[in-house]
């Protein structure tokens, strides 16, 4: 049986490696190539058509995807 900080840090250590993934676009940076990021993952901007925020983390260039 897990300790209740065993289970904890488990768990801590499933949201880390969840947000590493949900944060990911697969679109390239246009100013250094790098993979942009999602800035506020979950948020999406009410425009039409919708947008998300992304960032690169690499470089700081941002902008909107669509």
């Amino acid at each position: 049986m897990k300790t209740l900080e065993q289970h904890n840090q488990q768990r801590r250590e499933q949201e880390r490696a969840f947000r590493e993934i949900a944060n990911k676009t697969g679109l390239a940076c246009d100013k250094c190539g790098a993979e942009m990021l999602l800035r506020n993952p979950g948020l999406i901007n009410a425009s039409n058509p919708p947008t998300q925020s992304v960032y690169c983390p690499k470089c700081g260039h941002s902008g909107l995807m669509r």
